[in-house]
């Protein structure tokens, strides 16, 4: 074989070789860029249901709150006429991340029903079509003890909120259930900002 013929193959046989290692190499760093990215969408998929997770229970902890203080339940009696002022401004409901707060009587009929908008802090009507499919969903009133709470994810005629109840007693729970608290937030766009942001940070 002319020493022409030999360079060119082991030229040629060199870059048959150098060609097998890029691809190799190439496999191996696409196998882990995508074992990455598949990683990275399971810890954002993680931490979406962890946010989420967290909103309920937080959720559930303001319907606590409020349906077990005096105040409330005097107010669903009729009894605490300074209650809406005080109390059910829409910056007071935007602070606890509510988009709604409805009360319900003894009867499990709507008493009272203050709502706000999350992006502007302006008062927001509860409509009578959302507050007639709350009304509806018997599993929101019943409550067998005084401790008996319900939170998650409602289908509406508004879309999907965010919702919990709770009865509402007295702080010393010695007294019978004077009504229903139900509390609920939108799971819009802006929730999903959220949730995002919070992902990002």
């Amino acid at each position: 074989m002319k020493i022409r013929n030999k360079t060119l193959a082991i030229l040629g046989i060199s870059f048959i070789i150098l060609f097998i290692s890029i691809m190799g190499v190439t496999n191996y760093l696409m196998d882990n860029v995508s074992s990455k990215l598949e990683i990275d969408e399971i810890n954002k998929d993680m931490e979406r249901v962890n946010f989420a997770f967290e909103t309920e229970l937080g959720f559930e902890a303001v319907a606590s709150d409020w349906a077990q203080w005096d105040d409330s339940y005097y107010f669903v009696q009729g009894e605490h006429d300074e209650y809406i002022d005080s109390n059910l401004d829409p910056e007071t409901l935007v602070n606890l991340g509510l988009n709604m707060m409805i009360f319900y009587d003894a009867a499990d009929q709507p008493y009272y029903a203050a709502g706000a908008d999350m992006e502007s802090y302006e008062e927001m009507e509860v409509s009578n079509t959302l507050m007639e499919h709350i009304t509806s969903q018997e599993i929101f009133f019943s409550h067998s003890t005084t401790d008996d709470s319900i939170s998650g994810i409602m289908k509406s005629p508004e879309g999907p909120l965010l919702i919990a109840s709770h009865p509402i007693i007295q702080s010393s729970r010695e007294e019978t259930i004077a009504g229903t608290l139900v509390i609920a937030r939108y799971l819009d766009d802006l929730f999903l900002e959220m949730m995002e942001g919070k992902n990002s940070s």
